[in-house]
């Protein structure tokens, strides 16, 4: 039969594995911003984006699509900002879009579309929304398209979604450029 560990000695065990483990709360890094490159973030994309395709930044999103967001730690106001294209394959099949934001269920923003391209997105998001952290970032499209090869739902193409500071925002750096 196998011995029994006297229970002094379980604790005291108990104990050190506490101290080795570090009984400090450790700080996880704050990701503020998502960029379909880089995979140390796909675990904050929650839904609505589609594998990228044969190594491209950007990937495919459907209708609807989320991120999960760290706001960063300041008391300055904090814009949302999208960088992502309007495809062909979208505008010619609905005519136009428009993309309303919700943070944490707080609308932020919204914009329509008329022309493919490549856009940037920034939009203020009031503090209120920014109250639960990580926050939950929805990007929903009044319409979608059928991919035309595979027939799946599609909408924009996405590079990176993230919170900035507005002094940080590409809006920001072209007014300043004026």
């Amino acid at each position: 039969t196998g011995k029994r560990m006297p229970k002094r000695i379980g604790s005291y065990l108990g104990c050190l594995a506490l101290l080795l483990c570090g009984c400090k709360h450790r700080k996880l890094p704050t990701i503020s911003q998502v960029e379909m490159k880089d995979r140390s973030t796909q675990n904050r994309l929650l839904r609505g984006f589609y594998p990228a395709e044969n190594g491209s930044l950007w990937r495919w999103t459907s209708r609807t699509f989320a991120v999960s967001l760290d706001p960063p730690a300041t008391p300055r106001p904090i814009y949302l900002e999208l960088d992502h294209s309007v495809p062909p394959e979208l505008l010619n099949d609905v005519g136009s879009v428009t993309l309303i934001t919700t943070v944490n269920g707080v609308e932020s923003g919204r914009q329509a579309y008329y022309k493919t391209g490549h856009y940037t997105f920034a939009t203020y998001v009031p503090v209120r929304a920014l109250q639960h952290k990580p926050a939950e970032v929805e990007f929903d499209l009044d319409r979608a398209a059928s991919h035309p090869k595979d027939g799946r739902l599609i909408g924009l193409n996405v590079v990176s979604a993230g919170f900035k500071e507005y002094e940080q925002t590409l809006e920001y750096r072209e007014n300043q450029t004026w």
